[in-house]
């Protein structure tokens, strides 16, 4: 799966440099798209499979790792600063997206029954949070990067483009990435849920764990990267995007596509999800950065609720 999502990334970002496409663009839509893609595979197929507790779960507990293991390791290794424009539009943007999804999850709650629903309305609503996101992204981008793409055109960087490029391979490429995810997303959906039947652990275990963990890996190599390179915004800003991207595009459109029934039992974990975005507000707002300190309270909170959910399972 992890290897799809690089050859879906890398493919698209050839095709559209092709065609001359700022690079800063393609940052912020396709290789935003392919790090959060296996958590969109697993996710869509878990609901089309009928195991809604193992979709939502997956990007509750993808969403978990991304602050809690992915930014408490990187935080270990280096203190992370966080720029001030993170802290006062895309983490409070996080926070709006997990508040949403909150009440989306919960709404159902008093109402005393087991299972839940998120129905096609609520999905269509997430994804129209995620275009307004977009749209703000984007625009930032270009207002930001006009300077420094002007200049690569300027210097023929784009001119020719083209003629230095093999759009076939490019294109071989992306389609192998799109159907190994497809074929990556059946067989980690079904063997894990067969698997997790076995060994008699709950889809939701599964979902929150298994499935979290395993998508989050793209996330985790990059991050470990951008801090090794001493890119702490890189670092925080692929860990607040990526839980945008799956609070809002991943549940969303798979909730678009079918309505996602899902157990009162993950409440809980949705609620810590939440708590987690305002953990992370509150820890780059100090100081403007993740001490090692706060790191490993963020790691040992990980391995508490891992202990809680197997304990609960």
């Amino acid at each position: 799966m992890i290897k799809s999502a690089d050859w879906l990334v890398s493919g698209s970002s050839s095709l559209a440099k092709t065609f001359g496409i700022p690079s800063i663009i393609i940052g912020l839509t396709i290789v935003a798209f392919g790090t959060s893609a296996p958590e969109w595979i697993v996710t869509v197929f878990s609901s089309f499979s009928g195991f809604g507790n193992a979709a939502i779960g997956n990007v509750i507990g993808s969403n978990i790792s991304n602050v809690a293991l992915i930014l408490g390791v990187a935080a270990i290794i280096l203190p992370l600063s966080v720029d001030s424009k993170v802290i006062s539009r895309e983490i409070p943007f996080l926070i709006l997206a997990s508040l949403v999804m909150f009440l989306m999850v919960t709404r159902g709650f008093f109402s005393g029954e087991a299972l839940l629903t998120l129905f096609r309305s609520d999905g269509l609503i997430l994804i129209a949070f995620f275009s307004i996101f977009l749209y703000y992204l984007i625009n930032e981008a270009l207002r930001s990067g006009e300077s420094f793409i002007e200049e690569r055109r300027l210097k023929g960087e784009y001119a020719d483009i083209a003629k230095n490029r093999k759009p076939l391979r490019a294109i071989g490429a992306f389609l192998i990435g799109v159907i190994g995810l497809a074929l990556a997303g059946q067989l980690v959906v079904h063997g894990g849920v067969n698997l997790a039947g076995l060994l008699g652990i709950s889809d939701a275990v599964v979902g929150l764990f298994a499935f979290s963990l395993g998508t989050s890996l793209p996330e985790l190599v990059t991050t470990i990267k951008a801090v090794r390179e001493k890119e702490p915004n890189l670092a925080i800003g692929n860990v607040v995007g990526s839980n945008v991207f799956n609070t809002l595009f991943v549940l969303g459109s798979a909730a678009s596509i079918t309505p996602i029934v899902y157990s009162s039992k993950l409440l809980f974990d949705v609620g810590l999800m939440f708590a987690l975005s305002g953990i992370l507000m509150f820890f780059s707002f100090t100081d403007r950065k993740i001490s090692r300190v706060e790191g490993i309270s963020l790691l040992v909170l990980y391995f508490l609720y891992l202990t809680f959910l197997f304990v609960r399972n």
